[in-house]
């Protein structure tokens, strides 16, 4: 979470340690069990011994996830809470401001099924995710001030390139470590190797991990990798570029993609001798990355959000320089080499995101360069508050769950130490006379959005 030198809009406002407490009680809520990070204490608890990279420019990570019916019984929860008044169906569509234009008065909404209304309320809390939350205030005219709501949009890309060729044949089958799978009797977990803070400061470099993927050799093939491409574009309606390249690439060499639909068709699993290699990275926090809003609206009346996702070369340079480390490392200690690195791999490999939308209500203590202030406060506003990874200042490599669910305790502490005395009696809804006796707040469906990379 520190400013490091040489990188623009780097570090958050607060050090580790301030959040750290908070992260302590996301664990618990999150039902993960003990506090226990460390990569190589999980590897330890595998069945038979992982894949180690005992070299000081990696380190092995690992990643949790909690039971989804955690997230799932929260809303039983909420609406059984004796302090809590759950609107379910409704959309916010405006922040009504007071007046002076230093805190809100109340905020529209409309349910799915049309009726309109109000509510009222001593503080708001803004929960919508990287996109909406912009989204809401730019529609409202609200806290943009200095022109920075919906700047700094940021992703963590997803890089599916390079392929790992083993020394020892049945290297691949040690990687059991590196996919997400359950212990006995334990959590679900997945191994990374993350770049050393040695080797960023070293390089120069954004944070970035490395995933590796065991799989047949035919599957590490150009050709099964080009149609692999083709056909997840087919299905999320995404156009790979070029079209030509991947086709040729395919035709060129339909070998392994025969042995690969066979070995299917037959369900006879061929075995594992090569691996895929993903780069996760950080991207650079950057203002001309942003969303704004299109002149469209959707059924609510809300203007649509626009988002103009830009990469830097810096970006490109981290996830490349990245992975010719990793290269290195692997023949330093003579454990395999790695093929079509990114950049030199032909089809081009395809960048895409993590749909981890952060920083475009960024936090900072001035206002002339953040959204909210260390609270989540929005500046210049006594009562409008933002949570989730739109206030991420910077946003490291790491999906972001984690830390979203620390900010919201952190700041729900915070609302209770100012607050103090809240109760469901201190929100008012006003209008709506086709509401249920028991109304609910559903999260905002996710907008289509007018999309556009540029380099």
């Amino acid at each position: 979470m520190k400013r490091r030198a040489g990188f623009a809009w780097s570090g958050w406002p607060f050090e580790y340690e301030a959040i750290l407490p908070y992260m302590h009680r996301a664990q618990t809520v999150l039902n993960l069990g003990e506090y226990d990070w460390d990569g190589l204490n999980w590897a330890a608890k595998e069945k038979s011994p992982p894949f180690i990279l005992d070299d000081p420019t990696f380190e092995t990570s690992v990643f949790r996830f909690c039971d989804p019916d955690v997230f799932r019984n929260w809303g039983s929860e909420l609406k059984a809470w004796p302090t809590t008044k759950v609107l379910l169906d409704a959309v916010v569509t405006k922040l009504l401001p007071n007046p002076d234009a230093t805190s809100i008065a109340e905020v529209d909404v409309c349910s799915t099924n049309g009726t309109r209304f109000k509510v009222r309320a001593r503080s708001y809390v803004l929960a919508g995710g990287g996109i909406d939350n912009p989204r809401l205030m730019l529609a409202s005219g609200v806290g943009n001030e200095h022109d920075l709501v919906g700047r700094y949009f940021m992703e963590h890309f997803h890089v599916q390139t390079g392929v790992m060729q083993p020394t020892d044949g049945r290297l691949a089958e040690r990687m059991e470590f590196y996919k997400e799978h359950s212990l006995t009797n334990g959590p679900r977990i997945q191994g990374a190797l993350r770049l050393a803070e040695d080797a960023l400061e070293r390089e120069g470099l954004l944070n970035s991990l490395v995933w590796l993927f065991a799989v047949p050799h035919v599957h590490a093939t150009r050709a099964n990798r080009s149609a692999t491409e083709l056909i997840n574009s087919i299905k999320v309606k995404r156009r790979p570029l070029p079209v030509g390249a991947y086709l040729a690439k395919c035709l060129r060499d339909p070998a392994p993609i025969a042995i690969r639909a066979l070995s299917k068709a037959l369900r006879r699993p061929l075995p594992d001798r090569s691996a895929l290699i993903m780069i996760e990275s950080e991207q650079l926090p950057n203002p001309e990355s942003r969303v704004t809003l299109r002149e469209e609206l959707d059924r609510y009346g809300v203007p649509l959000p626009r988002l103009d996702w830009k990469v830097t070369d810096l970006d490109l340079r981290s996830i490349r320089r990245t992975q010719e480390l990793f290269a290195t490392a692997l023949e330093r200690k003579n454990l395999g080499r790695l093929e079509d690195l990114f950049g030199d791999e032909d089809p081009p490999a395809h960048v895409g995101g993590g749909a981890h939308h952060m920083g475009t209500t960024r936090m900072h203590p001035n206002p002339r360069w953040g959204v909210v202030d260390p609270d989540g406060r929005v500046h210049g506003m006594r009562n409008l508050f933002v949570t989730g990874s739109s206030v991420f200042p910077t946003g490291g490599a790491s999906n972001p769950t984690f830390t979203i669910v620390a900010l919201a305790i952190r700041l729900a502490d915070h609302l209770e130490r100012v607050l103090c005395d809240v109760s469901s009696d201190d929100v008012e809804i006003i209008g709506g006379d086709r509401l249920s006796a028991a109304p609910s707040v559903s999260m905002v469906q996710p907008p289509t959005l007018e999309s556009r990379i540029k380099p």
